[in-house]
């Protein structure tokens, strides 16, 4: 393993640590019910608005190339970003020009989120209105188009409708339970909305107790829908600047410092756990949190101890465009989507029938 350099020492004054979020106890946060009266409104506006589209009141539109949405139906992280980029591969290989529609949710000046730079090679267009994106995107040369975080995002065609949900926490909860729509809960939308979906993908399988996940599947079984069970898979890690790689085995056991500021933190936690790192302290702060100098500062006040950092590639952007960072070890955990042989055929039979002319 090579050892980054130190980097430059933060001079503010140090701020307290950030250890939770409201966000993660909205489920049982006793002020929780002050929400109702939003809950009354939400509610029905969103069953009124899918109503309108099911009855064909409102007709989406249509882009003259296959479209593949990557949604949930949760609000928070399900680990949209590596399945896309697996999709986005699968259909390089078939010699498929690749394009993806963000919305640019809490991004740069320029509209790009984090999640927009993770995607590699993929072009990324970002419009709140996904069909100027697609237009953009056509422009360029894109043969097909992922819309990302699209389940919701009805006023757009799609050929082939993909649903993620978290085996960790499927419906917002790590217990398992439903909870409730927003904002009393995590879930965009009643359960009935996954009959729009042409398939179903669970992630983060490997994070699941077996139980928990048998009972899941038996529950999404019943829509009827194929179903695929992926898992984030650890490849290693990296420093801030990419110079630097190290093997997963060369940090088992070691001491460290977690800090993330993703939809899902306890996922990226027991990925760290699963590999072998001996976290001796995790730093939550909120989904596509802008990391300041201050937030750093923290960061690195926590591994005083002489621990290194590990924080989430999707984090890692963030971090890179601080010009001060902490005079400690920063290293990025990199995950993959992987799917076993049977569900990468099942993944290549939808990917195939919505390139279909029909």
């Amino acid at each position: 393993m090579t050892t980054p350099s130190p980097l430059p020492q933060l001079s503010a004054p140090l701020p307290k640590p950030q250890r939770g979020r409201v966000w993660d106890e909205l489920p049982t946060h006793p002020l929780r019910w002050l929400l109702t009266p939003a809950w009354c409104v939400y509610r029905p506006l969103i069953a009124l608005r899918n109503l309108a589209f099911d009855r064909g009141w409102r007709v989406p539109a249509r882009l003259p190339v296959p479209v593949i949405s990557v949604g949930n139906l949760i609000a928070g992280g399900t680990g949209k970003t590596p399945v896309t980029r697996l999709i986005a591969e699968r259909l390089r290989a078939r010699g498929c020009s690749v394009a993806v529609l963000s919305r640019g949710y809490r991004g740069a000046a320029d509209g790009m989120n984090e999640e927009a730079e993770l995607l590699g090679d993929t072009p990324v267009f970002c419009d709140p209105r996904r069909i100027n994106a697609g237009r953009r995107a056509l422009a360029a040369g894109a043969e097909v188009l992922l819309l990302d975080d699209g389940f919701q995002h009805r006023q757009l065609h799609r050929d082939l409708n993909l649903v993620l949900i978290d085996a960790t926490r499927p419906w917002g909860r790590s217990d398992g339970g439903r909870g409730a729509v927003l904002p009393l809960g995590y879930r965009r939308e009643g359960m009935n909305a996954l009959a729009r979906a042409d398939a179903l993908w669970l992630t983060r399988c490997d994070l699941a107790t077996p139980e928990r996940l048998a009972a899941l599947k038996g529950e999404l079984t019943a829509w009827g829908k194929p179903l695929l069970c992926g898992r984030h898979h650890a490849t290693g890690l990296s420093t801030l600047d990419g110079t630097h790689h190290a093997t997963l085995s060369a940090f088992v056991g070691r001491r460290v410092v977690l800090a993330s500021g993703i939809g899902n933190p306890a996922a990226f936690e027991a990925l760290a756990a699963q590999v072998g790192l001996l976290t001796v302290q995790a730093l939550r702060f909120p989904d596509h949190h802008h990391f300041t100098a201050d937030d750093l500062r923290t960061v690195a006040a926590m591994a005083r101890g002489g621990e290194a950092i590990v924080i989430t590639a999707k984090d890692a952007v963030k971090w890179r465009r601080l010009a001060a960072l902490p005079a400690t070890e920063v290293w990025v955990l990199n995950v993959e989507q992987a799917l076993d042989p049977a569900d990468l055929a099942t993944l290549d039979t939808l990917l195939q029938k919505a390139l279909t002319p029909r």
